[in-house]
């Protein structure tokens, strides 16, 4: 196993658990304390988890603040609740739609099980997303702009002006964080502003985020829950937030649970 491999799954098991020890990720792993320890050092200066006496606990327990966190990482926390999302979300996309696909984790899960499509134009400006969509879609647009490391996803004002001109039937939309009373969040000032144009551009929002993001908090509001349409979670999420995003006009899909 990789050690991003490994590491993305003590991300996932720190957000399941709130907290993992370290002799338990050595038995589970089959590898040393040190290898552990070296682990969890990079996960901390990552802003994922906060190292304690023995182990780790998630960062966002601590600080109650999602981190800016790598994509690498990000992919592997709860993998099966976006596939989840995802397969509920494929039955949204009609013929002829121009699409939007933000950058993010889910939205890459989405782009994996979208089908060849001959008559629907997908925008992007997700380099992964783009990778992955090649010879899927009639017409295919990544937008230019600062490539940002982190997501691998591009920002800035020559991004901001691409989307601008577009109009599309039906955006798919990440978050880092999302709130009943403050709206979706996100942990990045730049990113939000091409989130916000995002939304601009586009006829319907779709909001594609797992039950745990209403557990976190992010220092930047992009969007308040009327910008938003739909929301397409997964199976775990509560009743309470269901009937609280239907009080404020916001359709909710989920998964079916089932792998």
């Amino acid at each position: 196993m990789l050690s991003v491999e490994r590491q993305a799954l003590i991300a996932e098991m720190a957000r399941e658990k709130q907290l993992v020890k370290v002799a338990e990720l050595m038995e589970k792993f089959d590898v040393s304390d040190m290898t552990v320890r070296r682990d969890l050092d990079i996960l901390q200066k990552r802003g994922i988890i906060k190292k304690v006496y023995g182990g780790a606990v998630l960062a966002t327990s601590v600080t109650g603040v999602n981190q800016d966190v790598n994509m690498d990482v990000r992919v592997g926390a709860f993998a099966n609740l976006k596939r989840e999302i995802a397969r509920r979300a494929v039955e949204l996309i009609e013929p002829g739609d121009v699409i939007i696909l933000d950058a993010g984790t889910t939205t890459l899960e989405l782009a994996r099980m979208l089908p060849r499509y001959e008559d629907v134009v997908i925008v992007t400006n997700s380099i992964p997303i783009a990778h992955e969509l090649n010879g899927k879609a009639s017409s295919l647009l990544l937008a230019g702009g600062i490539v940002r490391p982190s997501t691998q996803s591009t920002i800035g004002p020559k991004t901001k002006e691409f989307l601008s001109d577009l109009r599309a039937s039906k955006l798919f939309l990440g978050a880092s964080s999302l709130s009943l009373k403050r709206g979706l969040m996100n942990s990045n000032l730049y990113e939000s502003e091409i989130k916000r144009t995002m939304i601009a551009s586009a006829d319907q929002v779709i909001v594609l985020a797992d039950s745990s993001k209403f557990e976190s908090t992010s220092y930047h509001v992009f969007a308040r829950w009327d910008s938003a349409d739909i929301l397409v979670s997964d199976h775990l999420l509560p009743e309470t937030i269901r009937r609280g995003l239907g009080d404020q006009g916001v359709q909710v899909l989920t998964g079916a649970g089932q792998e």
